[in-house]
């Protein structure tokens, strides 16, 4: 039961974040993983969403982008991984849906 409702609190927030005219659908989902802290590296991402992890990639680039939201802290050459913590922004931003 805890994993369903981790899930929509995730989901809950990722779908708050695709409101805004800054984020897709798989931005907002990576954004809101990394913010409740179920993924911060691109491949666990690409697995909790079932989608491609070239597809995430492309997402981070955009979501590390002034303003940034998510900071990268290293990439693994040979994986392509990204591994990444949410910025002071990003957490600003989430406090704005828990008021």
């Amino acid at each position: 039961m805890s994993d369903i409702a981790d899930q929509s609190g995730w989901q809950a927030l990722a779908a708050g974040l695709m409101e805004q005219d800054r984020f897709d659908a798989v931005a907002a989902c990576i954004l809101a993983l990394a913010l409740v802290d179920k993924a911060r590296d691109s491949r666990t991402a690409a697995r909790l969403l079932e989608t491609g992890h070239a597809l995430v990639l492309r997402s981070l680039v955009t979501l590390a982008e002034e303003p940034a939201l998510i900071a990268i802290d290293r990439r693994d050459e040979r994986t392509m991984r990204s591994f990444y913590h949410v910025t002071e922004q990003a957490l600003a931003l989430r406090n704005q849906f828990y008021k």
